[in-house]
C-alpha cells in the first residue's frame, strides 16, 4: 500500500480488533473481525464504531501511535459489539453509535493521561464507563427497539448464511463436549458478545496461532477460577450461563504473559491472583445488581490495575519483573527480556566503563590486603605499568618518575558532580597524608542511589565543579598522589550515598579489555581481579563512520546477482515516542532497532520477515566493537523469535516459561587492512550458531566489508549458497 496515512489508518482497524488479547497481530485481528461478523449487526456495529473513533482521533490530532496501535479503538470495538447486543441496527442507533464514539474517545483520553502518571494501563475501563452512561440514559428512548437476539436464533443463521448455515450450526449445537471445554470457549467467546461456543473455538485458535503461551495462560486462568468458585461452593451459573470466565481468561493473560515477563514465577502469580477474580465479581454483580447494569469485565479491569499499581511501587524488584519495551506476545517479551539479561545483566541501569584511557594493572581490588576491607571492600586501585611490570621508571624516588602520574581521569558513565575536593597537596613518594584519607576527589551521581568516588587527585588538577553534568569520557582531572597514597594510584569505587569516603557498592565494569597470554580479550561485564592488565576500547573513526546512521540518510543497496535487481533502499528513521533510531527497508517494510554509542553499536530489535538484505545485516551486525583489533572475539545472543521457525519455535514457545532450550549465538572478529598504520579497510567476519544444548543444528557466515568508513558489501554464506549486496551511496 503506498499511501502511508491509509496504511496507518487501517493498521490502526485492525489492531484495534487484536489490542482486545494485547497484540498487535493482523491474522488474530481478521480472525476475530470473523467472530464479530458471525452476528452481523454486532459485526457492523464495531466496525463502524472502529472507525469512527479512529477517524476521530485523526481529526483531533490526538496520539498518532495510540490510533495506530489500536490502543483506543479497541473500546469502541466493544461498546459496539456490547450495544447491538441489547438494540436492533436502525437509524436511531446508528445516531447512538456516533454518540458513544465521541464519548468513548473523550474518556479515553482522560484515563490515559489519569492512569499514565502512575504508569497503568487503562485497559478497557473507557468501554464500561461509556457503556453504563448509556445504558441508563437510553431506557427512556422510545425509538431505540430492543433486540431480540437470542429468541428466533434461526431466523437470524438464516439471513445470515440461508437455510444451509441453518442446518451446518444446528448440528454443531448437538455436538457433545465435555461440560467445562464448553464453557470454556464460551467464556472465551464471550469476550466479543458471543454465544456460541463456535466462536470461543474460532478464537481459541486464532490466540494459539498467535501465542502459545497466552492459550495456555488462557486456560490455566479459567481453570483456576472455575476450580476455585467450585471449592467455595460460589455460584457456578455465573460461570456456567453468565460467561464470567473471561474475567479469568483475561487477568491471566494480562498479568502473566503481557504486563510481567512469563516464567514459572509469573505463571503461578497469575493463578494466585483468580480468587481475587471471583470475590470480585461475586461482590460487584450483588452491588451493580441494584443498577440493572451488568459488570462485564470490571473485575479484570480492578484487580489488574491494582496489581499493577502494587508492583509498580516496589523498592526492589526481585522475582516478578515488569516488561519494560513491549513487544507485542508473550514470547517475544521473554525472549527479548533473556537477551537483555545476558547483554547487561539484572538491575544494571547504569553501565560503568573503566575512568581513564588505555591499558592500566589492578594493583589492588576487591578484598584488597591493603585498605580494601569492611565497608570499602568493593573498590579497585589501579596504577600504569611498564613490559617489567614496573609502575615506575627508576630511580622511582620523584613523583614524576611513576607512569600514571598526571595522567588523565575520567567520569566512568554520565551524571552529575555531586561533591569535590581539591587543594590537598600530593605526597613525596613513600609518604602518606592520614588527615585527607582520600585526598583530592570527585564523587559523581548516576542514579537514584548510585554515585561513583574517584580519588588521589593531584592538587589543583580537577577540571569540573560541583552541579555539572558529566558524559562518559568526560575528563574530571589528572592522577596525583594526595592523600592516603603512599605512590601515585587512581583510587576508584561505586557507592550509595554522595559523601566522599561511603560504604562501597559491588557493582561490575562494563566492556573493557583484558590482556591474556594469548592475546586480547573483550570482558562484556566484569569485576577486574587484582593483577590483571586491563584498559579501555579505542575506538576507530572510520569503524565508527561506517555505523554512524544519521536519521534522514537513506543507504542504498544493489544485489550482485546474474540477472539485473531493483536497488533496495534503507531509510534511517526516529521513532518520536521512544527516541530509538531505527533502519526501515522501504521494499520488505522491516524494521532493525539500533543503538550507537562510544565503543560499541548493537541492534536492540528486528521486525520483518526472517529473510532480506536487511535481515541479514541485522545478525551479522548485531553487536560492532568500534574498534579495530585483529581477531578479537565479540560474542553475543540473538533473540530466539529472530532466528527460529517452524516446529522448532513451537515447540520452544510452548515450554519458554519452563527453560529456553535453544541458543543462537553471535561471533564476530574483525579482519583489518593497514597502510602505513592507517586502517585502510576491515572485514567483519560474522558467525550464528543454532544450538540445542551440545547439538548444533545450523550455521551462518556472514562477512562485512568496510573500506575508507563507509559499509561496501554484505556477504552470506549458507550450506548451499552464498550471495552478496553492494551499498552504494544513496
Amino acid at each position: 500500500m503506498s499511501d502511508p496515512k491509509l496504511r496507518a489508518f487501517l493498521d490502526g482497524v485492525l489492531n484495534s480488533y487484536a489490542q482486545v488479547f494485547f497484540s498487535k497481530n493482523k491474522w488474530l485481528a481478521v480472525i476475530i473481525l470473523a467472530v464479530t461478523f458471525l452476528d452481523w449487526s454486532a459485526g457492523t456495529s464495531a466496525l463502524l464504531m472502529v472507525l469512527l473513533t479512529q477517524a476521530l482521533f485523526r481529526v483531533l490530532g490526538l496520539d498518532q501511535a495510540g490510533w495506530q496501535e489500536g490502543l483506543y479503538g479497541l473500546n469502541s470495538l466493544l461498546v459496539g459489539l456490547c450495544l447491538a447486543n441489547f438494540y436492533t441496527f436502525n437509524l436511531q442507533f446508528v445516531s447512538l453509535l456516533g454518540i458513544a464514539s465521541l464519548l468513548s474517545c473523550f474518556i479515553t483520553v482522560w484515563l490515559v493521561r489519569q492512569l499514565g502518571k502512575s504508569q497503568l494501563p487503562f485497559l478497557s475501563l473507557p468501554f464500561l464507563i461509556t457503556t453504563w452512561i448509556l445504558l441508563l440514559a437510553v431506557r427512556d428512548f422510545s425509538f431505540l427497539s430492543l433486540s431480540e437476539k437470542g429468541v428466533f436464533v434461526d431466523n437470524e443463521r438464516f439471513a445470515l448464511g440461508g437455510l444451509y448455515l441453518v442446518q451446518v450450526m444446528n448440528q454443531v449445537d448437538t455436538l457433545e463436549l465435555p461440560v467445562l471445554v464448553q464453557v470454556y470457549f464460551r467464556s472465551l467467546g464471550a469476550i466479543f458478545f458471543q454465544s456460541s461456543w463456535v466462536a470461543g473455538v474460532l478464537l481459541g485458535i486464532g490466540l494459539l496461532l498467535f501465542s502459545r503461551i497466552a492459550f495456555v495462560l488462557s486456560l490455566l486462568g479459567f481453570a483456576g477460577g472455575y476450580a476455585y468458585m467450585q471449592f467455595v461452593g460460589d455460584d457456578l451459573g455465573a460461570i456456567h450461563y453468565g460467561h464470567i470466565g473471561f474475567n479469568f481468561i483475561l487477568s491471566s493473560i494480562a498479568l502473566a504473559g503481557f504486563f510481567l515477563i512469563p516464567n514459572r514465577r509469573s505463571i503461578l502469580f497469575g493463578l494466585a491472583i483468580t480468587p481475587l477474580i471471583a470475590v470480585m465479581n461475586s461482590a460487584l454483580s450483588s452491588w451493580f445488581a441494584y443498577f440493572q447494569l451488568p459488570i462485564y469485565s470490571l473485575p479484570f479491569n480492578i484487580i489488574v490495575v491494582l496489581v499493577l499499581y502494587v508492583l509498580h511501587n516496589r523498592q526492589h524488584e526481585r522475582h516478578l519483573v515488569l516488561t519494560k519495551v513491549q513487544y507485542g506476545s508473550p514470547e517475544k517479551n521473554l525472549y527479548s527480556y533473556a537477551n537483555y539479561l545476558l547483554r547487561f545483566g539484572v538491575g544494571e541501569l547504569v553501565r560503568f566503563q573503566l575512568p581513564f584511557y588505555g591499558k592500566w594493572r589492578v594493583s589492588q581490588g576487591h578484598d584488597g590486603e591493603h585498605t580494601h576491607q569492611m565497608e570499602w571492600n568493593h573498590a579497585w586501585d589501579f596504577d600504569l605499568v611498564n613490559q617489567e611490570g614496573l609502575n615506575y621508571r627508576l630511580p622511582g624516588t620523584r613523583l614524576e618518575h611513576y607512569h600514571c602520574f598526571s595522567k588523565t581521569i575520567v567520569a566512568p558513565a554520565p551524571g552529575t558532580v555531586v561533591a569535590v575536593l581539591d587543594g590537598v597537596k600530593d605526597n613525596p613518594v613513600g609518604s602518606i597524608n592520614q588527615t585527607h584519607n582520600w585526598g583530592n576527589t570527585v564523587v559523581i551521581q548516576h542514579g537514584p542511589a548510585l554515585y561513583s568516588q574517584l580519588s588521589h587527585l593531584k592538587e589543583n588538577s580537577i577540571l569540573v565543579k560541583e552541579g555539572e553534568q558529566l558524559t562518559t569520557g568526560t575528563p574530571v582531572g589528572v592522577l596525583g598522589n594526595s592523600g592516603r597514597s603512599p605512590y601515585p594510584h587512581l583510587h576508584f569505587q561505586v557507592q550509595a550515598s554522595p559523601y566522599i569516603g561511603s560504604e562501597t557498592l559491588s557493582m561490575p565494569l562494563s566492556h573493557y579489555l583484558l590482556e591474556k597470554e594469548e592475546g586480547l580479550e573483550l570482558v562484556e561485564r566484569g569485576i577486574p581481579k587484582e593483577g590483571e592488565q586491563i584498559g579501555n576500547i579505542e575506538t576507530d573513526e572510520g569503524l565508527r563512520s561506517a555505523f554512524a546512521f544519521i536519521p534522514g540518510k537513506t543507504l542504498t543497496l544493489i544485489e550482485d546477482t546474474s540477472g539485473a535487481s531493483e536497488p533496495l533502499r534503507w531509510k534511517v528513521k526516529t521513532n518520536i515516542a521512544t527516541n530509538q533510531n531505527y533502519l526501515h527497508c522501504l521494499q520488505t517494510n522491516s524494521f532493525a532497532y539500533f543503538v550507537l554509542e562510544d565503543k560499541l553499536f548493537y541492534f536492540t530489535d528486528y521486525i520483518g520477515p526472517k529473510k532480506g538484505w536487511l535481515y541479514w545485516f541485522y545478525l551479522s551486525a548485531n553487536k560492532v566493537l568500534l574498534g579495530a583489533y585483529e581477531d578479537l572475539e565479540v560474542c553475543d545472543r540473538i533473540p530466539v523469535h529472530h532466528f527460529l521457525s517452524g516446529w522448532r519455535k513451537l515447540l520452544q514457545d510452548v515450554l519458554a516459561p519452563l527453560m529456553l532450550f535453544y541458543q543462537i549465538t553471535f561471533t564476530s572478529k574483525c579482519v583489518p587492512v593497514r597502510e602505513n598504520f592507517r586502517l585502510r579497510a576491515l572485514t567483519l567476519k560474522t558467525k550464528i550458531s543454532a544450538r540445542w544444548g551440545r547439538f548444533q543444528w545450523r550455521q551462518l557466515y556472514l562477512n562485512l566489508q568496510i573500506e575508507e568508513g563507509q559499509l561496501q558489501r554484505i556477504t552470506v554464506q549458507t550450506p548451499s549458497q552464498q550471495f552478496t549486496a553492494r551499498c552504494i551511496d544513496g
